[in-house]
């Protein structure tokens, strides 16, 4: 640049501006007998040399010596090796003050990466910082900074940070660390912030997969408690609805001696329905139907649009529809190997169930499935016993009526209708 020197006390820039912008200004008195080039040294240069007026250029590289060149160099390519090592670690780093909001001298590219804050708008705005923060997270780790610059001691901070354009969120791990100055002050703070995002989605799923264990766990406990098939059923009825929308849910068996579906359960808000108003189906003739599709493939079937689904009259159309659902999830109940039912869930909502949702309710029907197992042994053996007193009752009726050993006939004919009694009512193939 150019400027002109009168006589008198005048400014002239030195070359040696330093990076922020502002020039050292040196006051310099400037006369006709002064040899104005030696007075200039390394400053500037001399474009013209009239009596009372001088025309200079003063900048970097201006008469200066080759050792000075070399060390200008030197110091612009350090400096272009660290920006280019701080825009390479994953991580921001930046040094802030001590006031409420941390407003902050420098921050690394990587913040704007992640916010859409350039570090430009941190100098011109101390608002920056708090906004880029999640409103929910804000006014606490507003409280936890402070808190820190009182105290002078370092911070580590965990909060989620907002784009400012597309709204994506993620969270971060700020650990600050306050430098004193002879008076014991914060002169400043420097810091890193790392993105853990990863880190919590994954701590997310941990917690996650312990709650889904702790509810099997707490289901097959209390279904362990009892053998009374109707409590069992209250009982898993219960343990969904404190999880996942079960405004109503229906367990059906599958028998494959008559290849028949049939309803063994059902209750909506307004409580139990009777197992009997629920017609069963026929696996040959509703070959596509959800419970169908599920007894034949072992797969859950989610239904995310229930009377949708049922106007459509397609392959998957279900076949039940209780208290106007919207949604319904069907999964297998599984023994041996072999699909011995279906239990389903259905939600006023449409789209009700995550797929973890659904994960979690094929996971419980498992354990429920165990237990209904027992039960249905436990109500066999039970019959089976009843069964015999009743044949040795008869037995006895017999021998004291005159039927003698010498009369198998006879008494064979009681073992059988005592250890056969004709039953009444659907038959489970579990």
């Amino acid at each position: 640049m150019a400027k002109q020197a009168r006589p008198g006390t005048d400014l002239i820039e030195r070359a040696d501006t330093p990076p922020s912008g502002d020039p050292e200004r040196t006051p310099i008195e400037i006369t006709p007998q002064e040899d104005i080039s030696c007075l200039l040294g390394s400053a500037g240069t001399l474009r013209s040399d009239k009596p009372g007026f001088a025309q200079i250029e003063i900048g970097p590289g201006a008469n200066e010596t080759p050792e000075l060149r070399d060390a200008h160099q030197e110091l612009a390519k350090s400096k272009a090796d660290i920006q280019s090592l701080i825009s390479a670690i994953p991580v921001a780093i930046y040094r802030t003050s001590a006031d409420r909001t941390g407003a902050t001298a420098f921050m690394s590219e990587r913040w704007k990466e992640w916010t859409d804050n350039a570090a430009s708008d941190f100098c011109r705005g101390p608002e920056a910082w708090p906004k880029a923060i999640h409103p929910d997270d804000r006014e606490r780790i507003l409280g936890a900074f402070n808190a820190a610059c009182r105290k002078k001691s370092d911070y580590t901070l965990r909060y989620r940070i907002v784009h400012r354009e597309t709204g994506a969120v993620r969270d971060v791990m700020d650990h600050g660390l306050p430098l004193l100055d002879e008076n014991g002050d914060i002169s400043s703070i420097h810091g890193v912030v790392m993105d853990v995002t990863e880190h919590s989605q994954a701590e997310g799923q941990v917690r996650h997969l312990l709650a889904r264990q702790a509810a099997v766990s707490r289901l097959a406990t209390a279904l362990s408690e009892s053998q009374d098939l109707g409590r069992i059923y209250r009982t898993i009825y219960d343990a969904l609805g404190a999880l996942v929308k079960t405004d109503a849910f229906i367990i059906s068996f599958y028998d494959s001696r008559t290849g028949l579906i049939s309803a063994g359960y059902a209750i909506g808000r307004a409580g139990e329905i009777p197992a009997g108003a629920i017609p069963p189906i026929s696996l040959s003739t509703h070959w596509c139907g959800p419970r169908s599709h599920v007894v034949r493939t072992g797969e859950p079937v989610y239904i995310p649009d229930y009377a949708g689904a049922m106007e459509s009259a397609g392959p998957m159309a279900p076949d039940v529809r209780i208290e106007s659902a919207n949604s319904a999830v069907f999964v297998p109940m599984r023994f041996r190997g072999r699909t011995v039912g279906v239990m389903q869930v259905q939600s006023h909502e449409l789209d009700a169930y995550t797929q973890d949702e659904i994960d979690l309710f094929a996971a419980m029907a498992s354990v429920a499935t165990v237990a209904i197992q027992n039960a249905h042994l436990l109500r066999q053996v039970q019959q089976e016993i009843t069964a015999r007193k009743r044949a040795e009752e008869l037995l006895l009726l017999h021998d004291s009526n005159g039927i003698s050993g010498s009369q198998p006939e006879g008494r064979s004919q009681c073992l059988d209708r005592a250890e056969h009694p004709v039953t009444t009512g659907q038959t489970v193939d579990i």
